[in-house]
């Protein structure tokens, strides 16, 4: 066995589980700032996101592969 693996699990200090746990619970989303993104990819402003808005959104995030990650989503 390799002496530099860690044979035992890890866990993090109990301050630093909190602190996770504690901002994961108190997210609230911005709806106005969400309704905005949405907004500017809905181009035909028709309320759905379509297959070429949705690879507008992905090209403009900087994903290389657009076609990729559209057939991936729809």
């Amino acid at each position: 066995m390799n002496s530099s693996v860690i044979s035992t699990p890890v866990s993090l200090p109990r301050e630093r589980q909190r602190s996770n746990l504690s901002t994961q619970v108190n997210f609230q989303p911005n709806m106005a700032e969400m309704k905005k993104v949405f907004d500017k990819f809905d181009t035909n402003k028709d309320g759905k996101i379509s297959r070429e808005e949705y690879k507008l959104a992905v090209k403009v995030m900087g994903a290389a592969n657009t076609e990729k990650e559209v057939a991936r989503a729809f």
